[in-house]
């Protein structure tokens, strides 16, 4: 099995199985405090593990793209530098060729995509998560809730096609099982 689709299983057994959980809980009645708590510990952990990888991918937009600024604008003043220079168009030229592979490694690895998309997937399960901490505070959270909202997951889940990285996600794992 791939790396992608392992990857995926495991987000949509871990979806399934807090679905069984929350469902369980709303028809046998536990305690509301409970299933409130489970919804929007489980949408701050989505909101938290979404956040992180814009972070990671913004931050790796940065690391390729600062150097490949840099040697684009210093190829620009040596070729007017070193064009006397017997190795200066070699210079230059080598510098231009380390620029475009930094910008083609960045799109082939959809970085940018990556960070937009994570940034735009945090977003939405921010705004989950205060309809959540709003709606158990004010009414208690009911089966239609906790269905509209696995609507919405899904829904973010198509729109974000990327894989979370593995670090990002047994990060997020390790914290939740060390605060609860």
């Amino acid at each position: 099995m791939s790396e992608t689709s392992s990857e995926a299983s495991w987000d949509a057994s871990d979806h399934s199985r807090r679905r069984a959980a929350a469902l369980k809980s709303i028809d046998s009645g536990q305690h509301a405090d409970q299933r409130n708590q489970f919804w929007v510990s489980y949408l701050k952990r989505r909101r938290r593990m979404h956040t992180a990888a814009h972070e990671l991918y913004a931050r790796l937009t940065n690391v390729i793209m600062l150097p490949t600024l840099l040697l684009s604008a210093a190829a620009s003043v040596l070729s007017i530098m070193l064009k006397s220079w017997q190795y200066g168009p070699y210079i230059v030229a080598s510098m231009s060729a380390t620029s475009t592979f930094l910008i083609g490694v960045q799109q082939h690895l959809k970085v940018e995509a990556k960070a937009e998309s994570y940034k735009i997937s945090a977003h939405r399960f921010d705004q989950l998560v205060t309809e959540a901490i709003s709606r158990s505070i004010i009414t208690g959270i009911n089966v239609r809730d906790v269905s509209e909202w696995e609507k919405e997951l899904h829904r973010i889940a198509e729109a974000n096609q990327f894989v979370m990285p593995s670090s990002i996600r047994r990060k997020c794992a390790a914290h939740s099982l060390t605060h609860h």
